[in-house]
């Protein structure tokens, strides 16, 4: 296999510097929670239009409601620690 070495490249998620279909995998960690509702719409379809048709594509963020029943009356509080679209995240 010709393994290339990692680029790492800064842009905005709602708006990637790629081809369409330039990816056998997309990866997403931590970062919906941190965005407006419109915005985490808009980073969905780039990660879709990016990633090759049978593409792997990996979503991870913080809990939600029904996630963690017994955190429930807790998770409002995150909200509260410079997190301003987490409570719309959460819902």
């Amino acid at each position: 296999d010709d393994i290339k070495p990692l680029r790492l490249i800064q842009a905005q998620a709602e708006n990637l510097p790629f081809d369409d279909e330039s990816f056998d995998a997309v990866v997403c960690v931590y970062l919906y929670h941190e965005l407006p509702r419109y915005v985490r719409a808009m980073a969905s379809s780039e990660m879709s239009r990016v990633l090759k048709k049978g593409g792997v594509l990996v979503l991870t963020d913080s809990i939600q409601i029904g996630d963690r029943p017994a955190l429930e009356n807790k998770m409002g509080d995150f909200g509260k620690m410079n997190e301003p679209f987490y409570l719309d995240y959460i819902q």
